[in-house]
């Protein structure tokens, strides 16, 4: 998750510096190293600063008569090691679990089936994940039963969980609710009216979509208990502990609805540029450095320092056949993206494939200073079309990314944040 804007000016919080002019990114399969080989189809969903990754992935498993049989569970995947299942627990069933967020702490939130329930009369409450065991957030007082209504969208990292639940009796729609230190409470300054929480900073704010009584479904900001509707129409999607808000002015559900993707700040809202080859519809998420990734119906965008781009047009190496990065879903401080590609699993079939995607930098050890330790590891990598050394994308190592190491000697800047509305 997001650290507060205040820790970042006090510890001097610097990250790496993107090379080159576009940025470039190393793609990784977030799936490729699970065991077996037996993911079929999998989306990343969230990345904490730590670069762990959560979603939801299907695998090929075999029932007790020995017959081909799927799971489709939460899971884990942290930097250099393989995509780990984390709905494993006993009394979950193992058709259907997904981590939706992941915090600092390694809190994961989402939505599980558990074995125990009868899905043609009880709801499926929202779940943590912590510490090994999975904890059922439980339902608002007055709740009934509404399927596929129940879930955990955003956790940060003082374990305040935000997401949307089912209707308490005799209530119109779908409810945000806010869960903290075990208890769950629907999010009443709302209303009583149709609502969806998506996202919660650091500082307790969350943003979402609520109908505003006799105008209509906007997207909205509910910080320290008063409400903002920010649009005349949309979704806010994410936000980051500098209150700037991101979403659509479309219909979450329609890539190819109008409204664009938008970013809220200090009152004002603006659109955010479209890419050359893409659209921008739905911006899903800002880190506190203002750089925010989404998709539109022709793929992940990427946009940084007031530039959209089409995110496949930043990634080394690109893969081979068809393949196309079909959604952006996350980025955390460092840079890192996560979301779902498009292309071919073991089976031979195009289906959905978790990727991170993380910065090509000039500071190749992560040190924050670009040195005589950097410059050792590029001459090692020499000739090679190792990625992460490989600064200018061209797919091998060579006298241009020599140049451009040493144009980025010494200490690596310190980041500022970037304002989108001027």
């Amino acid at each position: 998750m997001k650290k507060l804007a205040g820790a970042l000016i006090a510890i001097g919080f610097t990250t790496a510096v993107y090379a080159g002019d576009p940025p470039r990114f190393v793609y990784v399969d977030l799936s490729a190293a699970f065991p077996d080989g037996t993911i079929r189809a999998s989306i990343a969903n969230s990345i904490n600063e730590a670069g762990i990754v959560t979603g939801g992935a299907m695998s090929l498993t075999r029932s007790d008569s020995g017959d081909p049989a799927y799971a489709y569970f939460a899971f884990k995947a942290a930097p250099g090691q393989a995509m780990v299942n984390i709905s494993t627990q006993p009394e979950l069933d193992p058709l259907g679990s997904e981590g939706k967020d992941i915090n600092d702490q390694g809190v994961v939130v989402g939505q599980a089936v558990y074995t125990n329930i009868d899905l043609a009369t009880d709801s499926m409450p929202p779940v943590m994940w912590a510490h090994g065991a999975v904890v059922s957030l439980g339902l608002p007082k007055g709740a009934i039963p509404a399927i596929g209504q129940a879930f955990a969208y955003a956790v940060n990292d003082h374990n305040q969980i935000v997401g949307v639940n089912a209707p308490a009796s005799g209530e119109p729609g779908t409810r945000s609710f806010l869960w903290e230190n075990g208890q769950m409470r629907l999010l009443d300054e709302l209303g009583d009216v149709f609502s969806r929480a998506w996202d919660i900073n650091n500082l307790g704010h969350v943003v979402g979509r609520a109908v505003d009584p006799g105008v209509g479904a906007r997207p909205y900001l509910l910080r320290d208990g008063v409400v903002t509707f920010l649009a005349d129409t949309g979704w806010a999607l994410g936000i980051n502990d500098l209150d700037q808000v991101v979403g659509t002015g479309g219909n979450f559900d329609d890539d190819n609805s109008g409204g664009g993707a938008f970013v809220w700040e200090n009152g004002a809202l603006q659109p955010l540029p479209t890419a050359p080859g893409t659209n921008f519809v739905k911006a899903k998420d800002i880190n506190d450095f203002g750089d925010i990734v989404g998709w539109g119906s022709l793929g992940a965008v990427f946009a940084s320092q007031g530039v959209s781009y089409n995110l496949i047009d930043l990634i080394q190496p690109v893969p081979k056949g068809s393949f196309r990065l079909a959604r952006a879903r996350g980025i955390n401080d460092k840079g890192q993206i996560v979301g779902e590609a498009f292309g071919f699993n073991a089976d031979g079939y195009l289906v959905f494939i978790a990727y991170r995607l993380d910065p090509v930098t000039p500071d190749i050890s992560g040190d924050g200073v670009v040195d005589g330790l950097d410059l050792a590891r590029l001459i090692i990598a020499w000739g090679s079309d190792d990625p992460y050394i490989d600064l200018d994308g061209d797919g091998v190592v060579n006298t241009a990314d020599l140049t451009d190491l040493l144009l980025h000697w010494g200490p690596v800047p310190e980041r500022k944040p970037y304002f989108w509305t001027k």
